[in-house]
């Protein structure tokens, strides 16, 4: 069982360097040890882009939610900013590419997903609302974007702007379960991962998976301690 350490609004958090991203134990898990490191490295390279790559699509998302009938102007705003920040032709090209694929998932979630949402209760996307938890002996760190009746019930939702494999997948709505239940006092099945590359968009934590988080708790174990001994030296 995970163990609370500290929610976004305490005053006593862990520092972010002591735990360890869901996001980086979901791109480790099932992948052989000797290819961590290469993966850290990928993750550290691409977290000036992955933060907010799809930020103007989830924001967009999250207005259609609440009303707006010009929501999707929020992305064309959104990227228009990005391409103006963007000096080299391969940040274009990146740039480009969540542009495009941006715009085709919020058509997508607008015509078979939006109708099934009601009111949106909180909005997670801020500085400084990342939840801290202890998961057994590990500090983790992770957040949902949003919580809204989702089919008349709460639900608290990630949004993947780009497609996972799905082992990928299924250990990160896992690790996104541990935030629910410890940082909002929530169920597992309160938790919904929407991924709109997939041909089944809704993604929720298998019933049973005690298998599957006795394997992420190693995981992170190791990856913190890998993390430990790189930045030593």
């Amino acid at each position: 069982m995970a163990r609370r350490i500290a929610s976004a609004d305490s005053n006593d958090q862990v520092t972010d360097d002591a735990a360890v991203s869901i996001y980086t134990v979901s791109r480790t898990h099932g992948k052989s040890l000797n290819k961590w490191a290469k993966i850290l490295k990928e993750i550290e390279e691409q977290a000036p882009y992955r933060g907010q790559s799809y930020a103007p699509f989830r924001a967009a998302v999250v207005s259609l939610l609440q009303g707006n009938e010009e929501a999707e102007n929020l992305i064309n705003d959104g990227f228009e900013q990005m391409m103006a920040s963007a000096s080299a032709r391969w940040q274009q090209r990146i740039v480009r590419s969540m542009w495009t694929k941006s715009v085709e998932s919020f058509g997508r979630f607008s015509e078979e997903l939006a109708e099934r949402f009601g009111r949106v209760h909180e909005v997670y996307e801020q500085p400084g609302n990342t939840n801290y938890v202890n998961f057994e002996d590990v500090p983790i760190k992770g957040r949902f974007h949003f919580s809204a009746d989702f089919d008349d019930n709460q639900s608290f939702v990630y949004m993947v702007g780009g497609a996972w494999d799905v082992e990928q997948t299924g250990a990160f709505v896992e690790l996104l379960s541990v935030i629910a239940e410890e940082a909002h006092d929530a169920n597992r099945q309160d938790v919904l991962l929407i991924d709109l590359a997939l041909q089944d968009p809704l993604v929720r934590p298998k019933t049973n998976a005690k298998r599957l988080r006795k394997e992420l708790l190693n995981e992170a174990r190791n990856l913190r301690r890998l993390i430990r001994a790189i930045s030593q030296e």
